[in-house]
């Protein structure tokens, strides 16, 4: 037809802007306004596939890129499409290619229930297979529905990535009166299983599963940087930065200890970060948590120019052996002397020995107006820490699309 090139454009672009959204969805340079305009542009291209009907799903079919963005964009259109054909294909790829999968939990993130119901209902019906089951319950999870008794059903599931999805469910829903089943399953043989009955038991108020925490950390994973943020902010404040200050000397663990005291948010704690700012590997990340405890941005004169030692991330030389990106691109350089003179003023006003964000204590307010105006990253942060506040309370979805969540919060993008 004529319009199919304009179709193939709306599915490629799609796939090529999911990944992106993906990495923006917990940057610490992006806030919830920036992502709710790349979340539109995604959506434009698949409200074009949406409104051609079979003609989109062909084109989205047809998509020609590696990775989970394909699977994504394709995803989508049957959910929207009720292409029940569509999907079974995209479900039997998935046995041959599991890092095609996110593709898929994007989707059934991304696609409203109201609309993919039909194909949510029928995964989380008890004959099929546990891999069906565990999408079914991520896409109620993902959106904050609670899917009943299948959820209940799927915590004593035999497969592990079932129940262990049934566990997190749990935590993030506010499922309190599932806790006894919850704290069953603090030491279950499966690590995934383990780390999300830890996770879930903290946050449903179960005070044994904090110290169990430190052992599952891990800025590899959501689930590991969630273990990192309730096994800091639940820990009393001296044993939390004693275990921080031991990872310091662990070279594996050095970047785990400054995102950890960026949590934390203890300003006695600065002077080992501007210890660490003279790293040129982590100088970047310690500045940035410099600025979370204290409020003052690493900016004007306290930026210096990017140092030639540090992490560059990889190249286009194939033969280039460091092909993974530097984790602190988007942050800004700190000039250490400078940010050394400005800690000298700060010391004499700033609280000690207490919990801090941006120069001041987090309370629940606090939590919210920075939950509608903080970063990606920080926002991740903070709907762990609102849901600690208040036990039974579900973690806002904040990898949620957002234009969606901006509608839900007030305000415009």
């Amino acid at each position: 037809m004529a319009f199919r090139p304009v179709l193939d454009r709306h599915a490629e672009e799609a796939a090529a802007l999911w990944p992106r959204r993906e990495r923006a969805a917990g940057a610490a340079e992006v806030g919830l306004d920036d992502l709710a305009h790349l979340d539109r542009r995604v959506e434009a291209h698949l409200d074009g596939l949406r409104l051609a009907g079979r003609e989109g799903s062909k084109a989205a079919m047809a998509v020609d890129l590696d990775g989970p963005g394909a699977t994504f964009a394709q995803a989508a259109q049957a959910l929207d499409q009720k292409d029940a054909k569509g999907l079974a294909t995209l479900l039997d790829g998935l046995q041959a290619d599991q890092d095609r999968a996110p593709g898929l939990f994007g989707a059934l993130s991304w696609v409203p229930l109201e609309r993919s119901e039909w194909a949510v209902r029928a995964m989380l019906h008890e004959r099929c297979p546990p891999l069906l089951q565990r999408f079914g319950l991520a896409a109620h999870v993902s959106q904050r529905s609670d899917p009943g008794l299948c959820l209940i059903d799927a915590m004593a599931a035999t497969a592990s990535p079932l129940r262990a999805t049934a566990l997190e469910g749990a935590g993030l829903l506010g499922r309190v009166e599932l806790l006894p089943d919850v704290v069953a399953d603090l030491d279950h043989a499966s690590t995934p299983c383990r780390l999300a009955a830890r996770l879930a038991a903290a946050l449903l108020g179960e005070a044994s599963a904090i110290p169990l925490l430190w052992d599952q950390v891990s800025l590899a994973t959501v689930a590991g940087r969630s273990a990192l943020v309730v096994a800091v902010a639940k820990s009393p404040l001296d044993a939390a930065a004693k275990a921080l200050d031991a990872w310091r000397f662990d070279t594996k663990r050095k970047r785990e200890a400054i995102v950890g005291l960026a949590v934390l948010g203890d300003a006695q704690r600065i002077p080992w970060l501007l210890e660490d700012m003279q790293s040129p590997s982590l100088a970047r990340l310690a500045g940035h948590a410099f600025s979370r405890i204290t409020g003052v941005a690493i900016e004007g004169a306290l930026r210096a120019a990017p140092n030639p030692e540090g992490p560059s991330g990889p190249t286009d030389d194939p033969a280039e052996e460091d092909v993974e990106p530097d984790p602190d691109a988007a942050l800004p350089w700190p000039d250490v002397g400078a940010v050394e003179r400005a800690w000298g003023d700060l010391r004499k006003r700033l609280p000690m020995a207490q919990r801090l964000l941006f120069g001041a204590p987090l309370d629940p307010g606090r939590c919210d107006r920075l939950l509608r105006e903080g970063s990606q990253e920080l926002r991740s942060t903070l709907a762990i820490e609102r849901a600690l506040m208040t036990p039974g309370r579900p973690v806002a979805a904040v990898r949620a699309p957002g234009f969606r969540q901006v509608g839900q919060l007030g305000g415009a993008a």
